[in-house]
């Protein structure tokens, strides 16, 4: 599993073999129309991948590419061609994939982007009608002339569904490019093929308001001296703050008491020695 790069931010298994990159189903069909799409954990297993056709042999970027909801990848043509030479009468379930057997024509519950692709080629093509029940094109016409009609009455809701998650898609593309044409380029660093929103990094901001906050994030797990936590213990105090005035006061008055400690400590300190040093003095007279 992993994080689509796409403004949707989608968690999706599937991995662009060729970007090497995780995509979800809207950025596949979007994106990636002719990229080799599979599961993340078969990629881990076996990283090397064909870039050709199947069943022509020729490059997969040299026409234009049809993707089954088994996530393999086709030249439209090349399907047509060998799903046409089967029997009218072949079932549904008779259109095989040609690499792993499975149906080719998805069912009618499965909702994805990918689904309806494949089933707005297959109404454009006549075997494809000819399981939906539509009316066979002539020789001369060619696959875009299939009505809009057809296509809502084949698929139901399904085109619909299409219709917006690409619309979605595009707008959040065309979203993305104007901001990053209009915001300096610092602040965006796109990377293809996807339109991807990097913020620029910056640090927290630093509140040193009234000098209460005055270690960086850097220095924080620093070491302090006897003296830098005094320091920033007593501004708690004095500093000036919303607290009561008189935590100020009790804490002048403290700091005088224990001033006045110590003199009368140093005093009689000094007022001793120098009371056993007269003793001295006469005792040796």
């Amino acid at each position: 599993m992993g994080l689509c790069k796409c403004p949707k931010r989608v968690v999706s298994n599937l991995f662009c073999f060729s970007h090497r990159v995780t995509v979800c189903e809207s950025c596949l069909v979007l994106n990636h129309r002719k990229c080799v799409i599979q599961s993340y954990l078969q990629w881990l297993k076996d990283s090397d991948y064909d870039s050709s056709c199947s069943l022509c042999g020729t490059d997969l970027e040299s026409d234009d590419c049809i993707r089954l909801i088994c996530y393999d990848l086709f030249h439209k043509k090349c399907l047509e061609e060998r799903q046409s030479a089967l029997p009218s009468t072949t079932a549904a379930s008779g259109h095989q994939c040609p690499k792993c057997d499975a149906c080719i024509f998805p069912s009618s519950n499965l909702v994805s982007p990918v689904a309806d692709a494949l089933r707005i080629w297959l109404s454009q093509v006549n075997f494809g009608r000819n399981e939906m029940n539509l009316p066979m094109f002539s020789e001369e016409k060619e696959f875009k002339s299939a009505s809009r009609d057809d296509l809502i009455r084949s698929n139901g809701t399904s085109s619909n569904n299409l219709s917006s998650s690409v619309m979605n898609s595009k707008v959040n593309i065309e979203q993305t490019q104007y901001h990053r044409t209009n915001v300096p380029e610092k602040v965006f660093r796109p990377e293809s093929p996807h339109s991807v929103l990097n913020i620029e990094s910056r640090p927290l901001l630093r509140s040193g308001i009234d000098g209460r906050n005055s270690d960086r994030d850097d220095n924080k797990y620093k070491r302090k001296t006897p003296q830098e936590i005094f320091s920033r213990w007593s501004r708690q105090f004095y500093a000036p703050s919303a607290r009561p005035p008189w935590r100020k006061k009790w804490f002048l008055g403290l700091i005088a008491f224990l001033l006045f400690i110590l003199i009368i400590y140093v005093m009689y300190h000094f007022g001793r020695s120098e009371s056993d040093e007269l003793d001295n003095f006469h005792y040796e007279e």
